[in-house]
């Protein structure tokens, strides 16, 4: 019985502690009650769109540089420290020109001594030539008039009468005696053995062959009539044989334009590509030229970088021709033009902006707004493309199609 009791009051209790508590929740305190915070509508603006049709031109301004169509490398072909530098880039050379030289003066020293010294042998090896054809001549002439004795002599005898003829005998034996000695000498002097000179001539050229040579392996020596395209020398500094390329030179007879690698160019330019070269800012003057694939010394790579075997880089270029109506003078090696590329245009085509086509390298598409409905519509491919401009291949889009953008 006094357990219901218990059971009763409690119940109350509760109950009344309760509305207490949830009657202060709803009470802001002396200000009154806290409104619950319900969230803004956020208001989108949505950019349309309309699919256009008509010309689009993509186009490509670059810089380039006038080089020659023959290049050339020029290396030492000896290890040594530069001496002389007689160039800069961009000077022009005749063939035969010393361009640069490493260090030769004992060279030079001991090219000169030797030049004396075959000088010398040379002259030797003269006299002693005179010396033996006056031998010889002078042997000939001996049997000519030993022989001519004999002649004499023999004559006398058949002219001889009684006592005479023993007189002449003897006289005619004595001739022909003379010209056995004549005739033996004359054999001698042809028989006679080269000397030595001939030999001391060859040392001496030799010498100077072998230090004419190592004196060129120092020189950097122009291989025709051109112009300096780059020398890269400070005299003192060291320099290997064959492995460092000191200087590029050119042949100007043939001109050519040379711009920085471009990979997408590279993979995009034909000889049919339209090219136009303009002289600084000027494009009221156009001259049309032409790309030149792999044109040598133009790299395979796919960058524009080439690492050789050796470690060393090379960079390269796109090559173009140069206007045929622009003289040297004109277009000098060096000088810097600009070239505008069309990279592609067509007269009639469905243009959109780019911020219109959604979707990643794979798929793309856009959103189609018809009343109220949007269609996705898919674009097969992405022609002509310009900064404004892209040109959209797709069966099932329209000129005059509105086409959804993203939300602002």
């Amino acid at each position: 019985m006094q357990k219901k009791w218990v059971a009763a009051w409690v119940r109350p209790c509760l109950l009344a502690c309760l509305l207490i508590t949830l009657a202060g929740c709803a009470s802001g305190g002396p200000n009154g009650p806290t409104p619950t915070p319900i969230p803004q509508i956020v208001s989108t603006q949505q950019i349309t769109f309309k699919v256009e049709r008509g010309p689009i031109e993509a186009q490509q301004d670059i810089s380039g540089e006038v080089v020659t169509g023959e290049q050339d490398k020029l290396y030492f072909r000896a290890s040594g420290n530069v001496d002389q530098i007689n160039v800069k880039t961009g000077d022009s050379f005749k063939k035969g020109d010393v361009l640069a030289e490493l260090q030769i003066n004992d060279l030079l020293d001991q090219l000169q001594q030797a030049q004396i010294d075959l000088k010398v042998s040379q002259d030797n090896l003269n006299i002693d030539k005179l010396q033996k054809a006056y031998n010889l001549q002078s042997a000939q002439s001996d049997v000519v008039i030993a022989q001519k004795d004999v002649d004499l002599a023999t004559i006398a005898l058949n002219n001889s009468r009684g006592a005479q003829q023993q007189t002449a005998q003897i006289n005619l034996e004595i001739a022909q005696e003379k010209l056995k000695t004549a005739q033996a000498m004359l054999d001698l002097v042809k028989g006679k053995a080269n000397s030595d000179l001939q030999q001391v001539v060859d040392k001496n050229q030799l010498t100077v062959e072998r230090l004419q040579k190592q004196i060129g392996d120092r020189q950097l020596v122009a291989p025709y009539d051109g112009v300096v395209l780059h020398i890269a020398l400070t005299p003192g500094i060291s320099v290997t044989a064959y492995d460092d390329t000191v200087a590029l030179v050119g042949n100007p007879n043939q001109l050519i334009i040379q711009v920085p690698w471009d990979n997408q160019l590279s993979t995009t330019l034909t000889p049919d590509t339209p090219v136009s070269l303009y002289m600084s800012q000027d494009t009221s003057k156009m001259y049309p030229i032409k790309y030149i694939p792999e044109f040598l010394p133009i790299s395979s790579s796919t960058g524009g970088i080439t690492t050789g075997a050796g470690g060393g880089i090379t960079l390269n270029f796109l090559y173009f021709t140069a206007p045929d109506n622009l003289t040297y003078a004109q277009l000098p090696v060096g000088s810097r033009v600009n070239l505008q590329i069309i990279l592609g245009s067509k007269q009639d085509a469905l243009l959109l902006p780019p911020p219109a086509i959604r979707g990643n390298d794979v798929f793309k598409y856009v959103i189609v707004l018809e009343d109220s409905y949007h269609r996705r519509v898919e674009v097969v491919a992405i022609g002509i493309q310009t900064t404004q401009k892209w040109e959209v291949i797709s069966p099932d889009l329209k000129e005059g199609d509105v086409i959804l953008g993203p939300n602002q």
